[in-house]
């Protein structure tokens, strides 16, 4: 920061910075901040709408009240932008999402399964390689009728490696995603990528991951 430079503690930072009941109180007493935050509160609501006015109202207190809720740092999409997505049709490369399954609880394989179908990209293929113990294989689970495509073989355990490559062997995409089998995607992650690919015309997109618990809380 410039030495001249002033901070700004007239509210909480974006960042998970604690605030307090106290200070909250302090700054709603203040005629000026009130005015900000009616100000930013419309513009919120007319140009991103009431979902995320809510999300950030909830970030606010829960930072008053000493609780940070990673949500808000996480780039979750809004309602909106999905259905905006949907309807943008995005034509580009088809994406080989392959998954290596092992046992794999059925909870997880069908949360990690709607996280792909559900997409707002369709042109993916997820390729499932299943070296389960024949008791514990999944493909009745799978969905009769999805957007994109769904290449199923059941396969002798070789260990991750081998499974994944077989997995590289069967995929026919223009990319390659790597999921692991009790991982679920945002269902704006294709869209994202792929964009990112026709606008900068890399051959290696990075996104970041989060970790949560199994209730995905």
């Amino acid at each position: 920061m410039p030495e001249n430079a002033k901070p700004n503690n007239e509210r909480p930072a974006d960042l998970a910075v604690q605030d307090s009941v106290g200070g909250m109180a302090r700054r709603l007493l203040n005629p000026a901040h009130l005015r900000d935050l009616a100000g930013r509160s419309v513009r919120t609501l007319r140009e991103q709408g009431a979902e995320q006015l809510w999300r950030d109202v909830k970030f606010r207190v829960g930072l008053a009240m000493h609780h940070d809720d990673w949500r808000h740092r996480a780039d979750i999409p809004l309602r909106r932008e999905l259905k905006s997505q949907r309807a943008a049709h995005l034509q580009g490369p088809k994406v080989s999402i392959i998954v290596p399954l092992y046992n794999t609880p059925p909870k997880f394989f069908d949360e990690m399964l709607q996280s792909v179908v559900k997409q707002t990209y369709t042109n993916w293929e997820l390729v499932l390689v299943d070296a389960s113990d024949a008791d514990k294989r999944l493909e009745s689970r799978l969905p009769k009728a999805v957007p994109g495509i769904i290449v199923y073989e059941p396969i002798e355990n070789g260990g991750i490696a081998a499974n994944t490559t077989r997995g590289f062997e069967l995929a026919t995409g223009d990319f390659i995603a790597l999921l692991d089998h009790d991982d679920v995607l945002y269902l704006n992650a294709l869209f994202e990528v792929v964009q990112t690919i026709q606008n900068t015309g890399a051959d290696f997109v990075y996104s970041d991951e989060i970790v949560l618990s199994a209730d995905l809380k």
